[in-house]
């Protein structure tokens, strides 16, 4: 079984891998490549896998409170809690790069539904226009000069 220290250690090093991918979600949001985003978020979802099996790990440790935690030196407990410090910061950055994301796509989500309902509401007036026309037909302007 792997020690505190290590599992802090290895989920520093999980969230490290996990803020690119975040920021690389951003980009890919940003430019609308949604079978990229798809591709991108299968690939985020194993390094989460594997971030929530450390957790699982790190479980048991929690319940030790850390002035009762032995440490083989000094050394290895301050490189530990420069790790849990830096680990917090990783979390607030990914979290910041997912809301933007989430933000992003609320937004494209939005335009897409406001173009809808021009192109549907530009439909209807054609359909009424028609239905105006004597013979039926919609009158067609030619718009080359």
């Amino acid at each position: 079984m792997a020690t505190f220290s290590e599992l802090i250690r290895l989920r520093e090093g999980i969230l490290m891998r996990l803020v690119p991918i975040s920021e690389r979600q951003r980009e890919i949001v940003e430019s609308g490549d949604v079978s990229l985003l798809m591709e991108l978020l299968g690939r985020k979802f194993k390094v989460f896998e594997e971030f929530e099996r450390t957790e699982q790990q790190l479980a048991p440790f929690k319940d030790i409170p850390p002035e009762e935690r032995i440490w083989d030196s000094e050394e290895e407990r301050l490189r530990t809690a420069k790790s849990i410090e830096h680990s917090k910061e990783l979390i607030a950055e990914i979290l910041r790069n997912d809301e933007r994301s989430t933000g992003l796509m609320a937004q494209q989500k939005d335009e897409l539904a406001e173009q809808i309902r021009r192109m549907d509401q530009g439909n209807r007036m054609q359909v009424g226009y028609a239905k105006q026309s004597p013979s039926g037909n919609v009158r067609r302007f030619n718009t080359e000069t």
